[in-house]
């Protein structure tokens, strides 16, 4: 038999959830791939996975990884921005 995604998204969501295992089960990433695929419901005989697909797959996996570190990154900035913000504005009525 043959490796092949279940539907034309599997790739996608089987990315998504690898990164969801990194990022908040603290699992490491060739275990969290591997987790992912053999869970049955994303792909067939993951076992036979050719090693351009794997490339790929892990490619989106990288991708999906920086994207969640740069909105962590964004989140963080946007609110210690917000909370010396409101620190400000605190202080500015304590010496009105």
């Amino acid at each position: 038999m043959s490796f092949r995604w279940i539907s034309a998204g599997s790739d996608k969501a089987a990315a998504a959830m690898v990164v969801a295992r990194i990022c908040f089960k603290g699992a490491d990433k060739e275990a969290a791939i591997r987790e992912t695929l053999y869970n049955g419901h994303l792909c067939h005989f993951p076992q036979d996975i050719p090693e351009r697909e794997m490339i790929r797959f892990r490619m989106m996996v990288e991708e999906g990884l920086s994207k969640t570190i740069e909105r962590r990154k964004s989140i963080e900035t946007h609110s210690t921005v917000a909370r010396r913000s409101e620190q400000l504005q605190g202080d500015q009525k304590l010496h009105a």
